[in-house]
């Protein structure tokens, strides 16, 4: 027993330098976004089609804002460089709307006479709830990170901008197909499109009413979390 658990304790310090806050938190997420990929497959697998294989992507997707969090409260600690650790922040803002834009692909659920109705609605909820959870985190990770490097309010003001920005995104993404990556590789057009939208806001009240909704909906489910792992 000696021997097993001093392995066991080996592999935790291992795992730890590897994700440095809440390994088994991390690897409970790992787990949920195995099982959800393994619904996608055995769907393809009793189907012959690829319907949702899109859904895979856009989890790797959600893992990514999840990560980039994790890095800022690592070198946070190891590296001195506000600037540098600024630079990874403004990259967990840019891919965050991603982590809770799973939910728009219940727009893909309708009866479809390959597989059950329920069987689809399942998978489209997991994955959704799955990228969720990591854009929760990861906002979490970011919103303590700030809190104790400048001030609660100022983490505050953070955590909400970022929720209303992802609401918008969100919108961006769904409904004119902008991607995360092309603010740095498509900035012009993009911006003329944000641009059209903020001098022209009669025109586009569908914009806007989506991201107020949108918004309501993620800062409620954030604030629950934050109220659940405060009083816990």
């Amino acid at each position: 027993m000696g021997k097993f658990s001093n392995r066991i304790i080996k592999y935790q310090v291992a795992v730890n330098k590897l994700v440095p806050v809440k390994w088994h938190l991390f690897l409970l997420l790992f787990v949920f976004s195995i099982f959800n990929t393994s619904l996608v497959f055995f769907r393809i697998y009793y189907s012959s089609f690829s319907t949702f294989r899109f859904l895979i992507w856009n989890l790797l997707l959600a893992w990514i804002p999840y990560l980039i969090s994790l890095a800022v409260i690592k070198y946070s600690a190891k590296i001195n460089n506000k600037i540098f650790i600024i630079l990874l922040i403004f990259c967990w803002l840019l891919f965050f709307p991603n982590a809770p834009y799973i939910f728009t692909d219940l727009f893909h659920l309708r009866p479809r006479g390959d597989v059950p109705f329920w069987y689809d609605m399942i998978l489209i909820i997991s994955f959704a709830i799955n990228g969720w959870f990591l854009g929760i985190i990861s906002l979490i990770n970011i919103q303590n990170y700030i809190k104790n490097s400048w001030s609660l309010a100022k983490s505050w003001v953070v955590a909400i901008s970022a929720l209303f920005l992802a609401s918008f995104g969100i919108y961006l993404g769904r409904f004119l197909r902008w991607n995360s990556w092309d603010l740095l590789f498509n900035p012009l057009s993009l911006l003329a499109d944000v641009w059209e939208r903020i001098i022209y806001p009669l025109e586009h009240f569908g914009t806007f009413a989506f991201t107020v909704l949108i918004f309501v909906f993620l800062s409620l489910n954030y604030l629950i979390v934050r109220a659940i792992v405060k009083d816990n």
